[in-house]
């Protein structure tokens, strides 16, 4: 189990009922500041919770993916 923050869990949340979800969608969705969700999007990949693949349609957008680790939290929760 990982444990989250409160902001960690709404963005969470939202990318786990939203996979490859873009990270702008997702930060507009949590109402996070862009510079904020920025530095808990990082935080959250780090601790291997969130993956981020580049979009097959446009090679600067990114896709965000809850990973196994984060489903196995959520089923936790």
């Amino acid at each position: 189990f990982e444990p989250c923050t409160p902001i960690e869990i709404s963005v969470m949340r939202f990318i786990h009922h939203h996979p490859g979800t873009s990270a702008r969608a997702a930060s507009e969705a949590t109402l996070l500041p862009s510079s904020n969700f920025s530095r808990v999007l990082r935080g959250l990949e780090k601790r291997g919770l969130v993956e981020r693949v580049v979009d097959d349609r446009n090679a600067r957008g990114v896709r965000l993916y809850p990973t196994d680790k984060a489903h196995q939290n959520h089923q936790i929760l």
